[in-house]
């Protein structure tokens, strides 16, 4: 079977985890070519997504999977993230979210992110069952965290939009108390560190655009260092430690700019809200 001419607007949306208004905008404004089939609503040329996403389709024509897991599978490596020794290599642009991500959902013990923005963005679909396609990233934090993964966070610049996730799966589960942040308007650094065996050092912030989730464009240039090397794993964990470290803020200029943890201003602003 060869590969599909057009997809539906629900494909379209499990794919990039853009919203489906997002996708009815790129229509409109003739960045996705499609038609509107009566009865069966807009059916999206294939080649159009795939083109502007920079994602491909399988060779079944049925699923659509990011070109990352398509290399994955036609080089043999093993679905779950980090089962091989990884060394030391260069990703860029999308590559970020299978190499980094990824792995960030599989972690078993802890997590260590520290970013300048942090934005809403949303986990693509797999072939394993293990997330539900569009699960919003701070969802998939905060499960980790209820699962006991110890999960630390530093960001100069969370969004709003964030904010409010941040409260739509914390509330029913209570603040999870493995799930701590800080926040520092001075740190600029953008460091993963999953395990405290596998690190992230590049120049990718956690947002969409980010890590090649862009909704109008395929994403920023982005480029970084994965490694399992223990030697540069041990020195990112003592970097990230000593940003989290509040002694940093003896004698900084901007200490009294800094807002409050975010966490806090989110479990402020639902106290406000039932009031």
């Amino acid at each position: 079977m060869g590969k599909p001419k057009y997809i539906n607007t629900k494909d379209v949306v499990k794919l990039t985890g853009i919203t489906t208004k997002a996708v009815y905008a790129l229509i409109n404004k003739g960045i996705l070519q499609a038609y509107k089939a009566p009865g069966s609503g807009w059916m999206i040329d294939a080649d159009s997504v795939a083109s502007y996403f920079g994602i491909s389709l399988d060779d079944k024509g049925k699923k659509v999977v990011p070109k990352e897991q398509l290399a994955k599978k036609k080089s043999g490596l093993s679905q779950k993230a980090g089962a091989l020794k990884i060394g030391t290599k260069l990703i860029s642009d999308g590559e970020h979210y299978a190499e980094v991500i990824e792995r960030v959902a599989d972690a078993k013990s802890s997590i260590q992110i520290a970013t300048a923005n942090f934005r809403k963005f949303r986990m693509l679909p797999k072939r394993s069952k293990k997330y539900t396609d569009g699960t919003p990233f701070v969802k998939t934090l905060a499960v980790k965290a209820n699962k006991g993964v110890k999960v630390d966070v530093i960001c100069s610049l969370p969004s709003d939009n964030l904010l409010d996730d941040w409260l739509l799966y914390l509330k029913a589960n209570d603040y999870p108390r493995r799930f701590k942040s800080r926040f520092c308007e001075r740190n600029h650094s953008k460091l993963v560190i999953i395990d405290k065996k596998i690190a992230y050092i590049g120049s990718a912030n956690i947002t969409g655009a980010g890590l090649g989730q862009g909704t109008y464009t395929a994403g920023n240039f982005e480029t970084g260092i994965l490694t399992d090397d223990p030697e540069l794993v041990r020195d990112a964990v003592k970097r990230f430690e000593w940003i989290w470290d509040k002694d940093r803020c003896t004698g900084c200029h901007r200490k009294e700019d800094c807002k409050p943890d975010f966490i806090k201003k989110c479990i402020a602003k639902q106290k406000k809200g039932e009031q």
